[in-house]
């Protein structure tokens, strides 16, 4: 079973887990201002949108300008709301102009206008274009707003699963046809590694090098939602029901809790890894990194 895979003494799966490099933290804040922080559901996620707001103003000063007549991507943007306080950070906090930003907005979901930011984005002066899609059928050199604009910075505060792999596939086409501009400048949170596909995952070159298979990519992702179980539990050990977890594992008992949530961390760790290494072996971008972003969630690294 894919417990006694990762339990098993000498097991190839937990000595690359345990040799991972240690997760950066590098949370960044940028200024929420007055009722656009409060209004969100709690002091957790204007912690996350200011931590990712901050990596958002940092990498564009890496990649040439993205707080001057540029243009943004919000993957699985939902309602909008990240892309609405960047907007109100870069008018207010760093004094530009409101008309020479464009957002794309980018969600499979069809959302009521009502309940979504862009209008009040229009009324500030952005011009906003919500694109109804699936990431993983979704070209952005169609974009109309896109077209001609020097400098792209994509971003996303949930992507779930295969989504993360989507979106670098999508934006690795956007700039292959950008040859001479500057690369699309990259700011992910991804989640739900247990969502996860071997088919879509852009990190099988990663795997391979460390010597693990499809079989351990799927002894991964299942593992991944224990990460989760310290926030669940509030403390309190409790068996997590996945397959196999009440059996008896050969060779030695079950995992303790601590340990249960030390492998689901490390599998997420690893199954970013592998993204980032998709990233670098793009060799066009001047930094590559995965980092973390906030202490508030599991779901906490930016690559």
């Amino acid at each position: 079973t894919w417990r006694a895979r990762v339990e098993c003494g000498g097991c190839k799966l937990e000595a690359v887990l345990e040799g991972l490099p240690a997760l950066v933290h590098d949370h960044r804040g940028a200024m929420l201002f007055g009722q656009d922080a409060h209004d969100m559901l709690d002091g957790k996620h204007v912690q996350q949108e200011s931590s990712i707001i901050g990596h958002i103003l940092s990498v564009g000063k890496v990649h040439g300008s993205a707080t001057e007549a540029s243009a943004f991507v919000d993957f699985c943007s939902g309602r909008g709301t990240l892309s609405d306080h960047l907007h109100i950070v870069l008018v207010a906090d760093r004094n530009v102009s409101g008309e020479s930003l464009k957002f794309v907005l980018v969600d499979w979901a069809s959302l009521k206008a009502g309940h979504c930011r862009d209008g009040r984005m229009r009324s500030k002066g952005a011009h906003v274009t919500r694109v109804e899609a699936d990431i993983a059928d979704l070209c952005l050199a169609d974009v109309p707003l896109l077209r001609e604009t020097g400098t792209v910075t994509g971003y996303t505060k949930h992507a779930c699963g295969p989504a993360t792999d989507a979106v670098l596939r999508c934006v690795a086409s956007f700039d292959a046809g950008r040859a001479k501009l500057p690369p699309t400048a990259l700011i992910l949170a991804p989640c739900c590694h247990h969502r996860c596909t071997w088919a879509t995952y852009e990190g099988k070159a990663f795997f391979a090098s460390l010597g693990l298979t499809s079989e351990d990519f799927a002894t991964a992702a299942a593992l991944s939602p224990w990460a989760t179980l310290a926030e669940q539990s509030k403390g309190a050990q409790h068996a997590l029901s996945l397959p196999d977890d009440k059996e008896a594992l050969p060779g030695g008992p079950p995992p303790t809790f601590d340990r249960k949530v030390w492998l689901g961390r490390r599998c997420k760790h690893l199954l970013d890894l592998g993204r980032l290494h998709a990233l670098k072996a793009r060799g066009c971008f001047e930094s590559v990194r995965l980092v973390q972003y906030t202490t508030l969630s599991v779901e906490d690294r930016l690559p």
